[in-house]
């Protein structure tokens, strides 16, 4: 069991909010728990459980106050079944400036998923245009089938760098809503074990990419 635990502030400094569990009844993985606060202080989330063959399956839960995780409630329908082995984590959600809601993800189903998916470094993408029916549009960036491992990242010097594993994503948004970065937790290393006892690089790296307004 590895529960999930929800706290809140007005500014990073805090004073923070006590720290309250969500589901206590519920027994499972890390929960990746990912929400998005609506205008009328109700919250829409995806969550994941983790499974021994599929691996990283999601879910949505809705809340009918985003401070009180006593009315947060699990949907327990699978929202990307015919993903393949590893599926998607670590979510992020956001509602666009049309009022359609996104999810990014850590996208796991490309080449040797099934026993090296912590390397993968794509990320995936969905919408939904209700917050509850959501579509996996596929790979929002990466190529899941690069058999180099990880992801070569290009630097305004000229310079690149393949990093080979980019998790975590969260996004940065401009003055008018839209989204301007792309941050991810990143690392080197071609281990094939996410063990302490092999070679996934010796450190990670916050990863900030800028992002192309269309």
């Amino acid at each position: 069991e590895d529960p999930s635990w929800m706290v809140y502030a007005t500014k990073p400094e805090g004073p923070w909010s006590k720290p309250e569990q969500l589901w206590p009844g519920y027994t499972g993985s890390d929960t990746n728990f990912a929400p998005v606060i609506l205008k009328n202080g109700s919250l829409i989330a995806i969550w994941r459980t983790w499974e021994d063959v599929r691996g990283s399956r999601c879910y949505l839960a809705t809340g009918e106050q985003w401070n009180d995780t006593s009315t947060y409630k699990q949907i327990m329908v699978e929202l990307f079944p015919d993903l393949g082995p590893a599926g998607t984590e670590d979510p992020f959600l956001y509602i666009d400036p049309n009022g359609v809601f996104h999810a990014v993800f850590h996208h796991m189903y490309g080449y040797d998923t099934r026993y090296h998916w912590w390397l993968l470094a794509e990320g995936g993408h969905a919408f939904s245009l209700d917050g509850i029916n959501w579509t996996y549009t596929g790979i929002a960036w990466g190529d899941p089938f690069d058999r180099k491992r990880g992801n070569v990242v290009n630097y305004k010097d000229g310079s690149t760098f393949r990093f080979t594993r980019r998790e975590r994503p969260h996004l940065i948004f401009d003055d008018d809503g839209y989204v301007s970065h792309l941050v991810t937790a990143a690392q080197y290393g071609f281990g094939t074990n996410p063990g302490d006892d092999n070679d996934n690089g010796d450190a990670s790296y916050t990863l900030i990419q800028e992002v192309s307004r269309a």
